[in-house]
């Protein structure tokens, strides 16, 4: 649970990094462009030969543009495909397997009771005569 919820929170991220939210707000602007613009023209290729024509741009995609250059400029922030080339190629200490191990059996116990140096007690003790007996 915590492994899968770290992988979504580690994708989430590199989404963040790689600048995915441009991309989605980019996809809600064009997509709106593509209806307002095919109700105004009378058709949906009218309308997306407009859209990504560049020539009229919407609110929206001016704030995008703006944003993303406002982000550009800082010097604080990596190349982003350098962060993902970093990521993809760093040497990676999990896997989705667990690694094989040679399975030992321990060494069998041996059953035979060792060989008695001393002679049994003498006399006999009272309960193993009874039992004799019996």
């Amino acid at each position: 649970m915590v492994r899968q919820f770290a992988s979504i929170l580690m994708c989430l991220a590199m989404f963040a990094v790689i600048g995915g939210h441009w991309a989605a707000m980019q996809t809600v602007a064009w997509a709106e462009m593509i209806w307002s613009y095919s109700v105004e023209e009378g058709s949906l290729e009218a309308g997306c030969e407009k859209t990504f024509s560049g020539e009229a741009p919407c609110e929206m995609c001016r704030a995008i543009a703006q944003g993303r250059s406002k982000e550009q400029k800082q010097s604080a922030i990596l190349k982003a495909e350098k962060k993902v080339g970093d990521f993809l190629l760093a040497k990676r200490e999990f896997s989705l397997w667990p690694a094989c191990v040679v399975f030992a059996y321990p060494k069998p116990i041996s059953r035979r009771f060792p060989r008695r140096n001393v002679p049994p007690p003498s006399p006999v003790p009272i309960e193993a005569a009874n039992l004799a007996q019996s």
